[in-house]
This record gives structure tokens, C-alpha cells and sequence, in this order.
């Protein structure tokens, strides 16, 4: 994590399309408990995204 200008410098560069996020998975929000387990065992590599 950085500070607050860092947030705005990767931010600026995600909206030019410069910087792509990694996304792991992509999961239902009923699937949330699910993520928080993936995230603990450290299976994962990227973001994991919770949709409603």
C-alpha cells in the first residue's frame, strides 16, 4: 500500500488503460465468505472481484 498520491498516480495510470489490475476470479456476492477463504490460504493471485 502507499499514501494517497500514490493511490492518484495508479489510478491515472488504470484510466489511461497503462496499468491493468490482475483479476484472479470474479464471484457472486453470496460467494463472499468463499473469497475471504481464498484470500486467507493464499490461493489466489490477483484481485478477486465480488459482483451482486
Amino acid at each position: 500500500m502507499g499514501n494517497h498520491e500514490d493511490y492518484i498516480r495508479v489510478m491515472e495510470l488504470v484510466s489511461a488503460g497503462k496499468l491493468k489490475p490482475v483479476i484472479d476470479s470474479v464471484l457472486p456476492l453470496d460467494k463472499g465468505v468463499e473469497a475471504v477463504r481464498l484470500m486467507e490460504r493464499g490461493e489466489k493471485f490477483g484481485k478477486i472481484v465480488l459482483t451482486p
